[in-house]
């Protein structure tokens, strides 16, 4: 009886130091180098960024290349690990320590770095990002955020104006009426790769019969000109069939 009360408290100390250790380590994949960092208060959880003066926490005011996060359990470490190096992930899935200080993080928003070295924040403006949220964060304090860490450089008036564009598209097919436009240009450009990649065909071929063949030369020319002018015929009934779904949805 007592064996299998001792046995009990081992196996659910083993179980809650298991769990304490998981919960401990905020990231747990990915492959990290072990490099020197020249910078204080380095910990788990931190952006560190190239300088001219090696790598250093990232700090909003230097705008300089962002390089990874310090991570303490990666799948993988390249190098050996030395009393005044750090694992740092450039690409994977890690705990960023982060802060709501530029506005509550949402999953997806990009991360970057801000005034406080090493911490993150929702990026909403072009300039170098960490990666990708994976979760929501609207704590006061600093703390973990899952991170799909992919270092780059991320131009919001970009992605805004591709939304943008797409909105408006999405917006014009799905008015009334509408569909025929949308059929129609699809007619063309379908009849428009079809004759312009039919006519490159053909004379690719001719070329090559000619030179196999000089003494045909002319009839084989002859043959260009006649498929050319074909798929022209094609890409013009492509263009006529367009207006004519246009004309008839009118």
């Amino acid at each position: 009886m007592k064996l299998a009360l001792i046995l009990a408290i081992s196996i659910a100390l083993f179980l809650g130091f298991f769990q304490a250790s998981l919960d401990a380590q905020s990231s747990l994949s990915g492959v990290a180098v072990n490099v020197e960092i020249n910078d204080s208060d380095v910990a788990e959880g931190k952006i560190i960024a190239a300088t001219k003066d090696g790598l250093k926490l990232a700090r909003e005011a230097d705008e300089a290349v962002i390089y990874g996060v310090v991570v303490s359990a990666p799948v993988l470490s390249v190098r050996p690990k030395e009393d005044n190096t750090f694992a740092l992930l450039s690409n994977g899935e890690a705990g960023v320590l982060v802060s709501n200080k530029n506005g509550n993080i949402e999953a997806g928003d990009m991360i970057t770095v801000s005034a406080d070295a090493g911490v993150g924040q929702k990026a909403t403006k072009a300039g170098y990002i960490l990666g990708k949220a994976l979760a929501s964060y609207d704590k006061q304090d600093v703390g973990f955020l899952p991170v799909l860490v992919n270092p780059g450089y991320f131009s919001r008036a970009s992605a805004a104006s591709v939304s943008n564009v797409l909105g408006y598209v999405l917006n014009f097919i799905g008015e009334p009426g509408r569909w025929r436009y949308v059929l129609a240009g699809f007619v063309f450009v379908v009849a428009f790769l079809a004759s312009t990649v039919a006519t490159i065909k053909f004379i690719t071929t001719g070329i090559e019969a000619v030179g196999r063949n000089p003494l045909a030369h002319s009839t084989i020319v002859r043959s260009m000109i006649v498929s050319s002018l074909g798929a022209f015929v094609l890409a013009a009934l492509g263009f006529l069939a367009g207006m004519a779904i246009i004309r008839i949805g009118g």
